[in-house]
């Protein structure tokens, strides 16, 4: 490690900060912050690795008898929207979106049989219980491209949902939470081309 002499090398967290936001403002409704080297590394060469974390909170405005309020909000999360961007020096973006916090719940039609067993088993087999769960989805985009990232989180969004619940008339039977995972992940990868990984 080189000996630091004085300052005039660093670069302050708000040059960093600065960057980062002034892209993400210009594609502020994807969530997606967009960056390029040179406006990074301007004051400095010595940015090797850049990477930024960003969450939307779901804010909707007070109403009172349908009347809007004119400056107040309630958070009423459906799940968290969040997105990670990082880049190496002369390296490709990369590119990753997800939800958090997207509480789920069946109150029939879940079950859990015919798993394996051993003698320290004492789990009995259910074939109608409650299954309720807070999920977190990641995914990546691989080769990030010019996407419509609202139209791919929705559609990754509706999947999910599509998955643990079934039509709204009749539902659908999960035969173990891990079936369930499992069904969303083929769902998202079958349905949307743009996801080239998916963690559930």
């Amino acid at each position: 490690m080189a000996h630091l002499k004085d300052n005039s090398s660093l670069l302050p967290h708000n040059s960093l900060d600065g960057s980062t936001a002034s892209h993400t403002a210009l594609c502020s409704s994807s969530l997606f912050p967009l960056w390029n080297w040179p406006d990074i590394s301007i004051h400095t060469g010595r940015v090797a690795y850049v990477k930024t974390y960003i969450q939307e909170v779901p804010w909707q405005r007070l109403q009172e008898n349908g009347i809007p309020h004119i400056h107040s909000f309630i958070c009423v999360p459906e799940g968290i929207r969040f997105c990670e961007a990082e880049q190496c020096k002369n390296g490709p973006l990369v590119v990753f979106a997800g939800i958090k916090d997207l509480k789920l719940m069946k109150t029939t039609q879940s079950g859990f049989e015919g798993f394996h067993k051993s003698e320290c088993t004492t789990l009995p087999e259910r074939n109608d219980r409650i299954l309720c769960g807070e999920l977190f989805c990641k995914w990546s985009y691989g080769e990030c491209k010019d996407f419509d990232f609202d139209c791919v989180w929705n559609k990754v969004r509706e999947c999910v949902i599509e998955a643990f619940a079934g039509p709204p008339d009749c539902g659908v039977y999960s035969p173990s939470y891990q079936k369930t995972v499992n069904s969303i992940q083929m769902l998202i990868l079958s349905r949307v081309s743009q996801v080239s990984s998916f963690l559930l």
